[in-house]
């Protein structure tokens, strides 16, 4: 059973709409040079049968969309719009570029009146052929931008010296202390491509690194330490630090330089050599008592940021110093 639309429906108001227009001023301005010959007399065929369907009160949805079709077929053969449509697509498929604003602005123009033109079943040979030429005139009126003047390439950063030592991975706690010791002249590894990152620190090499860091100043004497030869790498750095109250020795005239230096000895050694400042309270750690000789060297270093202990509430003072954690000590209290 056919479809019956009733008079208010989308389909017979879209097709009156079509039969509507006058159509002689269309058909008086066809170029009959550039559409088929019965055109005009296939619009007449076309829009009396729309009339005879729209006028039946009982006609189907089949019938309708049919004669509506067929009229705006018949309306868009009385235009060629082939080199319109053809300058539309070669048009929207360019791009500013380097066009100037004005110029480009003319084209987008030109442009939305030509689809509105391709778009428009009523519109006359002479208003496609004017959208066309319109069109054409823009796209061969765009300018290019004047080059601006070149901006200087500035000079290459200087690279960054290419970290050293192949023994200290990337993501290695110790790996921006190292860095700043190498670059500060406080220690050149222990060969030219290892640092020993977790050997045991020294005492000598821990009082070495205060003193290169203090700049390595000259001292007024040299030390007494029997195990402190003159000629030692070492020697002019602890007798600096004798100097300096940073350390008195081991005992019996001893500095014992290549005893490993524990954690509690080397935050002292860092205290004392940053003046010894004076601290209250005390560094929550249940090892460190409140009157080990190393107490407030501690507490200073816990609120300096400069240690965190080695966990569990711990800051293991008798533990060894490693070259890793003396050098990240010394960065975090010395570096800006």
């Amino acid at each position: 059973m056919a479809l019956i639309l009733a008079s208010g429906s989308p389909r017979r108001r879209e097709l009156m709409s079509l039969i509507t227009p006058d159509y002689t001023v269309i058909t008086s301005d066809v170029d009959e040079t550039k559409i088929a010959a019965d055109s005009p007399a296939h619009l007449a065929k076309a829009l009396a049968a729309a009339k005879a369907v729209l006028a039946k009160q009982d006609a189907t949805a089949q019938e309708v969309t049919e004669a509506s079709d067929a009229l705006l077929r018949a309306l868009n053969a009385l235009t060629d719009k082939t080199a319109l449509r053809a300058a539309v697509e070669k048009a929207d498929a360019m791009t500013q570029g380097n066009y100037t604003d004005e110029t480009w602005s003319a084209l987008e123009e030109a442009l939305a009146a030509a689809k509105a033109v391709l778009n428009d079943f009523q519109a006359t040979q002479a208003q496609v052929d004017a959208a066309k030429a319109a069109l054409d005139a823009a796209v061969a009126g765009l300018k290019e931008k004047s080059n601006p003047t070149p901006t200087p390439t500035p000079a290459p950063t200087p690279s960054e010296p290419k970290f050293p030592f192949t023994d200290v991975a990337e993501d290695s706690i110790f790996r921006d202390a190292i860095a700043w010791a190498v670059e500060k002249g406080i220690t050149n590894g222990v060969s030219s491509n290892m640092f020993a990152p977790n050997d045991p620190c020294t005492r000598a090499q821990i009082v070495t690194f205060l003193w290169r860091a203090a700049g390595s100043p000259a001292p007024k004497n040299m030390s007494s330490f029997a195990d402190v030869p003159a000629d030692a790498f070492y020697a002019k750095a602890v007798a600096w630090a004798v100097e300096n109250g940073i350390t008195s020795g081991t005992g019996e005239g001893k500095f014992s330089p290549n005893s490993t230096c524990t954690r509690a000895q080397a935050v002292t050694f860092l205290y004392r050599a940053s003046g010894s400042p004076a601290v209250s309270g005390k560094a929550e750690f249940s090892d460190v008592s409140t009157t080990a000789f190393y107490a407030d060297a501690v507490t200073w270093a816990a609120k300096k940021g400069i240690t965190t202990g080695i966990g569990g509430g711990l800051f293991g003072s008798d533990n060894d110093c490693t070259r890793g954690q003396i050098v990240t000590f010394l960065w975090r209290a010395m570096a800006e």
